[in-house]
C-alpha cells in the first residue's frame, strides 16, 4: 500500500485526491508545499502512519527541505500532546518522508504539527487539524 501511495504522490497532485483517505496540503514560507496522506483513516489508541511529500509551490516538482522535518501531536482542548512520533526520509523518494508511531491517546480534537527546523534553530510549524471519534468535546 505504501508503494501505491508513494506512486500517487510522485505522479502528481491530482491523483492523490482519489485515495480513500484524501490528502491535506500545508504551505511553508520557504516555498515548499507538504502533501500529507494517511496510510488509513486516523484513529485513537492504534498506531497511525502518515506520508509527507514536499514539493515546490512554484512548479509542484518534488523537493527536499533544507530544514529538518519533525511531527508532533497536540490536543488543544486538553492542552497535552502524545508520544513522540518518528519521521524518516524515504530512501529514493525526493522530498518524501514517512511518519510512524503516531498514537492519538484518545478521541477528540488533535493538531498534527509539522515542523521545519533550520540549522540556526529557526522553526516554522504548519498543522493538520483532526477530530477523532470517541472524544468528549
Amino acid at each position: 500500500m505504501r508503494k501505491f501511495l508513494l506512486g500517487l504522490l510522485v505522479a502528481g497532485v491530482g491523483l492523490i485526491a482519489s485515495t480513500a483517505f484524501g490528502q491535506e496540503r500545508l504551505v511553508f514560507s520557504n516555498g515548499l508545499l507538504a502533501i500529507a496522506v494517511w496510510e488509513s483513516a486516523p484513529a485513537p489508541r492504534v498506531e497511525n502512519k502518515l506520508t509527507l511529500q514536499f514539493q515546490r509551490v512554484s512548479d509542484l516538482v518534488a523537493a527536499s527541505p533544507e530544514e529538518s522535518v519533525s511531527v508532533e501531536l497536540w490536543m488543544p482542548s486538553m492542552n497535552h500532546g502524545s508520544r513522540p512520533t518518528v519521521t524518516k526520509a524515504i530512501p529514493g523518494v525526493v522530498g518524501g518522508y514517512e511518519v510512524s508511531k503516531i498514537y492519538f491517546v484518545m478521541g477528540g480534537d488533535w493538531d498534527v504539527r509539522v515542523h521545519l527546523t533550520a540549522p540556526n534553530g529557526q522553526r516554522e510549524t504548519q498543522s493538520l487539524q483532526l477530530v477523532l471519534p470517541g472524544g468528549h468535546h
